[in-house]
């Protein structure tokens, strides 16, 4: 179970069972950002205990984006 926090994935799979307030409240934020409800209640050190992910890719390509009649981010026109 992958959560966000700060823009970085946090595998916590390991950690749900050992959670004080139990599994639950970690599933909510499955694949969610979470980074102020975790920081409100957690320190720098519970985020060490995580497996930082690493390659996660997101699976839905992004669609091209025009502005006018150019491609947003080209320098030249064609």
């Amino acid at each position: 179970l992958v959560i966000v926090i700060d823009n970085i994935a946090y595998d916590c799979t390991y950690f749900l069972k050992e959670h004080p307030r139990g599994e639950q409240i970690i599933k909510s934020f499955g694949g969610a950002e979470c980074s102020w409800q975790f920081w409100r209640f957690h320190g720098k050190k519970e985020l060490e205990d995580f497996g930082r992910t690493e390659g996660m890719v997101n699976k839905f390509k992004e669609p091209q984006r025009y502005v006018g009649l150019k491609r947003l981010g080209d320098d030249e026109w064609d």
